[in-house]
């Protein structure tokens, strides 16, 4: 999986040596995405400048710019900004660089790095930069990641940081994967109860404590 990433970052930057000349520039410039008629994401720049790109045409950001991720429910459940960006029509992707920021509002996580891909076909955002994820009890440190584009659920590629466990704060240097995720869409996260760090299958996967299970009775006869 983080080959394919590799392969298209490879391309998304090779793209960027198109046209110099631009066939249009707007200021305040505001994009929508939407999904089977319902609006996703919102994209805002403060400079957006087209280029035709020898037949790719893409938009550039140069003074950065800003998207808000919605849920199900049109609310704002994460955002990404970046101090430059670009965003390629036909291959649908967009390219975030320096200082790099994605933060999810209702989760209260914040991923920081000096480079992202958004891949709009995929729903997903990934990176192969150095990253940082910041979580309310804990730190992550890691040599890439991948997620969804709401940023709900991803993984960090040789991770290392500070997890709780139910004995109090261990540290933890792994080479192997860090996995995340969230049970649910919509539903506000409250405070998270103790995790604890187990290995299984050469991934280092977080899980929160599990769920009492209720015998049935048996029925009488």
């Amino acid at each position: 999986m983080l080959s394919s990433c590799k392969n298209d970052i490879r391309e998304v930057n090779a793209l960027s040596a198109g046209d110099s000349i631009p066939d249009l520039t707007a200021k305040n410039f505001v994009y929508l995405r939407s999904d089977s008629g319902r609006i996703v994401a919102k994209l805002q720049s403060p400079r957006m400048i087209q280029f035709g790109g020898g037949g790719d045409p893409y938009m550039e950001f140069p003074d950065g710019f800003k998207i808000e991720f919605y849920n199900r429910l049109m609310q704002v459940e994460s955002v990404l900004t970046a101090d430059y960006g670009i965003q390629y029509d036909k291959r649908k992707l967009i390219k975030a660089q320096k200082n790099v920021v994605v933060i999810n509002l209702i989760k209260n996580e914040q991923m920081n790095a000096e480079e992202l891909i958004w891949d709009q076909r995929r729903k997903k955002i990934y990176s192969e930069s150095k990253i940082k994820i910041t979580q309310p009890t804990q730190i992550l440190y890691g040599a890439g990641f991948e997620s969804d584009e709401n940023f709900r659920n991803y993984e960090v590629f040789k991770g290392s940081g500070d997890f709780e466990i139910d004995e109090g704060i261990n540290q933890v240097n792994t080479t192997q994967t860090i996995k995340k995720g969230d049970e649910t869409e919509d539903k506000s996260i409250n405070k998270p109860s103790p995790k604890k760090v187990i290995e299984k299958q050469g991934r280092i996967i977080k899980k929160a404590s599990p769920k009492k299970r209720i015998a049935k009775k048996p029925a009488k006869k």
